[in-house]
């Protein structure tokens, strides 16, 4: 059986801050809503979408914010999706690790749109499961993503790959080594104080680095 590996998605295999951004500058306009005029790296860096409708509609109740996130995934998975761009080296690195590694997905989003984002910019191939929030109780940095992919996949989980903080955590508290890759919201100085096990530019390196956890374990 193949071991496997976790892969974030969003700011990991791709760019999709402005996706995201502009599902939610959407929604404002449908809702008729004042435009959002603060800071949308915080927005983005928030850890589901329920949380970042609250931030922008922070007069709303649960049914309002749920009929917001509703209106924000169908414009993301039907329009916005085609503004994301894929990550520097992710083709390259998972197509060197597929023929030794499952490989899965454990994002913060749902299923479904990280099925949509890949298969736009055609990593779709390379993946053997998609784990998304309406998977779990508690999206990252709960490590409960993780166990739900190892299931799901049925493979022994031997690193997780991420751009956040949350990934860290929530490697740290599955007891799985983590790769950082700073290609994210967080930079290299954010990420060095929650201590992961490797530290990346970008993902360049990665399947040597993997390939060493493997030998190690």
């Amino acid at each position: 059986m193949k071991p496997l590996i976790c892969f974030d998605m969003d700011q990991t295999l791709v760019s999709s801050n402005l996706a995201h951004i502009y599902a939610y500058k959407h929604m404002l306009r449908v809702l008729k809503l004042l435009k959002y005029k603060k800071n949308w790296r915080e927005i983005i860096k928030l850890r589901t979408r329920e949380e970042a409708v609250k931030k922008l509609c922070p007069q709303f109740n649960s049914k309002q914010v749920e009929n917001g996130v509703k209106i924000y995934l169908d414009y993301l998975d039907n329009i916005s999706y085609k503004r994301i761009k894929i990550k520097k080296y992710a083709y390259q690195t998972l197509k060197a690790l597929k023929p030794k590694y499952k490989i899965a997905i454990v994002t913060n989003c749902n299923a479904h749109t990280a099925a949509i984002f890949l298969k736009y910019v055609g990593l779709k191939k390379f993946i053997d499961c998609y784990t998304g929030t309406e998977s779990v109780k508690e999206p990252k940095p709960s490590p409960e993503v993780l166990f739900a992919a190892q299931k799901s996949c049925k493979g022994k989980l031997i690193v997780e790959i991420g751009d956040s903080i949350n990934d860290i955590k929530a490697a740290h508290s599955a007891g799985v080594p983590v790769i950082s890759i700073a290609t994210g919201n967080h930079n290299i100085t954010e990420l060095k104080k929650y201590k992961p096990d490797f530290l990346l530019k970008n993902l360049k390196d990665v399947p040597k680095v993997v390939g060493k956890i493997y030998l190690n374990q």
